[in-house]
């Protein structure tokens, strides 16, 4: 329970991050925004292991 917790605020962190991101068309916000996505991604990948789901077709 305790990383699932850790992991679903990361999760709203990552996505407010993006949030505040996509309003930015500089080369910098561009290159953390592919970041952002990257661990989402990743965060998301953990979720599914830890569920036993497989979200990828």
């Amino acid at each position: 329970p305790v990383l699932a917790e850790f992991l679903k605020k990361e999760q709203e962190q990552l996505e407010q991050i993006l949030d505040t991101l996509k309003d930015s068309d500089t080369p910098a916000a561009l290159k953390r925004r592919v970041e952002m996505m990257e661990k989402l991604a990743w965060n998301k990948e953990a979720q599914d292991e830890m569920l036993g789901t497989d979200t990828e077709a």
